[in-house]
This record gives C-alpha cells, sequence and structure tokens, in this order.
C-alpha cells in the first residue's frame, strides 16, 4: 500500500498541473478578448485633433466664470437600436450651482451622468463643460473635471492608502489625513491597528457599505475636480449612515458645482435646484 501510494503521487501532480495549464489557457483566452476590445467612446486626440497643452491639463483654468460648468443642448441618445432615452433634451448647470436630477428608474438620469463624463457620446447634439465641447476635447481632459460618488464605490485589493491614492498618486500623508477627516472616518481609522496600511480585502469586504461609500467621498476630496457627481450615493446604505455621508458630501462640494442624482429626499433636499426628468 505503501508503494503504492508513492508510485501514483507522481501521476496525481501530473494531473494537478493538467488542470492549472487548462485554467491558465483559458485565462489567457480572456485576457486577449479583452485587451482586443475598442473603446465604446474612442479618444478625439487619438483621431489627430490639435488640443493645446495648457488645455489638456486638468489643472489649467477655466474661461470666464460666467459660463456654464455643464451643459447638455438638445441631446438624443439610445442604447444600440433600442429606443430612445433622451430626445431634445437640454441642461445647463451654473458654476458653483447644486442642481438635483431626479425622476423614475430609466428616465436618463444615469445616462446623463455618463454622458457628461465621456463614459458615452450623444448621438444628436453637444455636452460641453466650461464652454468647451466635450467631443472636441481629450477624455482624460473630460473625465478630470468631474469628482464622482457613485452608487457602489469599487474599492481594489490592497490597503485603505492604496485606495486613498487612485485619486492622487502624489498625495501626502497630511492630505490623506485631511480627506479622511472630510470623510469623517478619522475615528475609525484611528482605531484600526495598521491605520492607513489595513488592508480592506477583495473588493472592499472588510469594510462596511457606509464605510466604502466615505471611502469614496475622500476620494473625491482627494481629486479636488470642479464638479462633484453623485449618482445615489446613499442608496444602499442606512440612515445612520446616509446622515453622516450627506454631512461628508456637504462639506466637500462647498464651493464647487455639485450634480446629484437620486430618489433620496435627504439628497434632493441640499439642492438649490431640482430638475425633473420624465421618460
Amino acid at each position: 500500500m505503501l508503494c503504492g501510494t508513492l508510485l501514483l503521487e507522481p501521476l496525481d501532480r501530473i494531473g494537478q498541473f493538467f488542470y492549472v495549464g487548462m485554467g491558465g489557457i483559458a485565462s489567457v483566452k480572456e485576457i486577449k478578448a479583452f485587451l482586443a476590445e475598442e473603446p465604446t467612446v474612442p479618444d478625439p486626440a487619438d483621431q489627430g485633433t490639435q488640443v493645446p497643452d495648457a488645455v489638456r491639463s486638468p489643472a489649467s483654468q477655466h474661461p470666464g466664470a460666467a459660463l456654464p460648468a455643464a451643459r447638455l443642448a438638445a441631446v438624443d441618445f439610445a442604447y444600440g437600436d433600442g429606443p430612445p432615452v433622451l430626445e431634445g433634451f437640454d441642461l445647463t448647470v451654473n458654476q458653483g450651482e447644486h442642481v438635483a436630477v431626479v425622476g423614475p428608474s430609466g428616465a436618463g438620469k444615469t445616462t446623463i451622468a455618463e454622458l457628461l463624463q465621456g463614459n458615452l457620446r450623444p448621438n444628436a447634439g453637444q455636452v460641453k463643460l466650461f464652454g468647451r465641447d466635450a467631443a472636441t476635447m481629450p477624455l482624460a481632459w473630460q473625465r478630470a473635471q468631474f469628482a464622482v460618488v457613485a452608487q457602489h464605490t469599487y474599492l481594489f485589493t490592497g490597503s485603505l492608502r492604496d485606495n486613498l491614492l487612485v485619486a492622487a498618486p502624489e498625495a501626502p500623508d497630511e492630505r490623506l489625513a485631511e480627506a479622511i477627516a472630510a470623510a469623517d472616518l478619522t475615528g475609525f481609522v484611528a482605531e484600526l491597528p495598521d491605520g492607513l496600511d489595513t488592508a480592506v480585502g477583495e473588493r472592499g469586504l472588510a469594510l462596511s457599505g457606509g464605510q466604502t461609500q466615505r471611502l469614496g467621498i475622500a476620494r473625491a476630496f482627494l481629486k479636488d475636480a470642479p464638479i462633484l457627481l453623485l449618482d445615489e450615493p446613499t442608496a444602499h446604505v442606512d440612515l445612520a449612515s446616509e446622515r453622516a455621508i450627506l454631512d461628508s458630501l456637504e462639506r466637500i462640494g462647498r464651493n464647487k458645482t455639485v450634480i446629484a442624482i437620486s430618489h433620496r429626499r435627504a439628497t434632493i433636499g441640499q439642492a438649490n435646484r431640482i430638475v425633473t426628468v420624465q421618460p
């Protein structure tokens, strides 16, 4: 029996390597398919559009404060061959304004957010940011104008520090501490044995939903973009977490343009103006 076990062990190992190899081949196919995908929205800069270096920088000065921060003019959009989601849609958000976009599910609220960020392009009409047509600007510039807090904050495997530095790779510890304080996470981080170096787990499974959202708010603080875009930031948290999150959003939204998409009355109540979208 002992000799039989010794003789079979090499065969068992060969079998294990066979399955590892098959799994690797399947993974390589998936990776190649992913790398071969074309972006949904191509970058105009890759098509030969000449953009001045000053405009390429997210830190460049925007033209006069009288220009709207964001404007959607006569925008039409549909997903593929599906029915139109937006038809002749107009929206102007002035600099420093806090606008809430509300409406029933399927009305196109999240589509508006995707169009503003450059994740989608309209079938007709224009999207302008600070007076510039987004279709003629590099996607990096367009997306640099927004700090986003979405329904689900995606966290990468790593530490709290790693996930914060996604928004500002060169940020010193003092700046990280400011972001943590703005998101009302100072007490939570202080109780952790490794502080900012504490691992968050795969996709942030070591954190609660409220803590994850507040980490997303800290990211938005670090990015320090001129427009704060909120897409249902309290949709999946309890009432206590919602209050803390809204207080944090109010702090980081001061002196910025805020566009909030929400069904929650508490989020809508902070807006200067409410825009209702109908399907």
